[in-house]
């Protein structure tokens, strides 16, 4: 009897627990930013509406699902004629975006980078925690960007929870971004609520049990 009493209480337990110290265990899907007016949205300037008007106008922000893109230095142009496939942003002599979750904790994954003209120096790829530099990493030299779409990867960065994400990209030529792909993460403070009540359920589930 008394091990028909515990069981359940133990498993809720470790259950609660678990989900406290494990948000990775319930990373959602990847938001992939690709920048296409069929699930997102943006601004031009003058407050110009992006999918409104199908041409090459300077971006003010984009936002797609909870995420949102905003130019942070240089130039940056929404290119509704070119990209992987199109559209994507351009950059004119480099320039850098940053990407945010509404506060939230995301993690970056990858992300489809093309150097349509000679000057590119390089790229840097910053993710910050609460203004913490959590990761910079990148690469330095003329050849790290191909003339066609490719994609780069966050590799061991991957793993690691953030809440804003800088792209940027160094020197001339005409630089392209698209398929921004990154995936939202539970924050420990939100499993924490929920551990709290499935532990607050398991002595319910115990009283009833006595009972």
């Amino acid at each position: 009897m008394k091990l028909r009493l515990v069981l359940p209480v133990f498993s809720l337990a470790v259950a609660a627990m678990t989900l406290a110290v494990s948000p990775s265990a319930f990373a959602g899907p990847i938001t992939t930013i690709d920048f296409n007016c069929s699930d997102g949205s943006g601004t031009t300037t003058g407050n110009k509406s992006i999918c409104a008007s199908p041409t090459t106008e300077t971006l003010v922000s984009w936002t797609q699902g909870a995420f949102s893109v905003s130019p942070t230095n240089g130039t940056w142009f929404y290119n509704f004629f070119q990209g992987n496939p199109s559209p994507s942003l351009s950059a004119t002599g480099g320039g850098t975006v940053s990407i945010t979750d509404g506060g939230s904790w995301f993690r970056f994954d990858s992300v489809d980078l093309e150097a349509a003209g000679a000057g590119n120096t390089g790229y840097t790829f910053i993710g910050k925690l609460d203004g913490s530099t959590v990761f910079d990493f990148g690469c330095s030299g003329p050849t790290c960007l191909s003339t066609s779409f490719a994609t780069e990867l966050a590799g061991l960065y991957g793993n690691d929870n953030i809440n804003s994400l800088t792209i940027n990209l160094i020197g001339g030529g005409n630089d392209r971004v698209d398929n921004i792909d990154v995936t939202g993460v539970p924050e420990p403070s939100g499993l924490l609520l929920l551990g709290t009540g499935i532990l607050a359920l398991a002595f319910f589930v115990r009283r009833k049990l006595v009972a």
